[in-house]
């Protein structure tokens, strides 16, 4: 099985990982700081996810440049190009001649099992969570006060907050578990 059309997105996933990491530990390092820095780190991170950076790129070489005379690269950039997208496919005229075919190498296919076992399994943990939050509020009761959007009495133990992106309901809890 041929897995080079993964290749950008195993790029993308562990580059995005990486930068998820490091914005836990900028937040680690600000956590003195306002809770808005460390949203706004939290969404840079989130944004990173959601955009394929490595697709822009790709879209941008096929946009004709004015290309300045050969420079030759340093074994630096070489490297930087090797570990900012290790699953890129080799060229075919870097390739060692071989008798024999080369063997496919399961790391592509292996990491992406890996993520997907991490999406479900959170993925399923949101879900779970988020109808036993929608069976608090339903069961909860009503309340009266002079703001925007409904607000719901939860008899379970939840936190003060606001619930749902179509039909927000602002929640607090009863505060005592029976």
């Amino acid at each position: 099985m041929n897995l080079a059309y993964l290749s950008p997105l195993a790029n993308h996933l562990w580059q995005s990982t990486v930068f998820a990491g490091m914005a836990f530990l900028l937040t680690l390092a600000l956590r003195k700081n306002r809770a808005r820095v460390r949203h706004c780190v939290w969404l840079a991170a989130s944004c990173k996810f959601l955009v394929p950076l490595s697709l822009l790129v790709a879209m941008g070489a096929h946009i004709s440049w004015r290309t300045a005379p050969g420079i030759a690269r340093s074994d630096f950039s070489i490297v930087m190009d090797e570990v900012s997208q290790p699953f890129m496919p080799v060229a075919e005229s870097t390739r060692l001649a071989e008798t024999a075919p080369a063997a496919a190498s399961p790391l592509a296919a292996v990491l992406g099992g890996i993520w997907a076992c991490g999406f479900l399994g959170i993925a399923t943990a949101w879900w779970v969570r988020w109808r036993r939050f929608r069976a608090a509020i339903s069961r909860g009761t009503s309340v009266q006060l002079a703001l925007p959007l409904p607000v719901v009495c939860a008899s379970t133990l939840v936190e003060p907050g606001v619930f749902g992106v179509f039909r927000p309901v602002r929640t607090i809890g009863s505060g005592h578990r029976t």
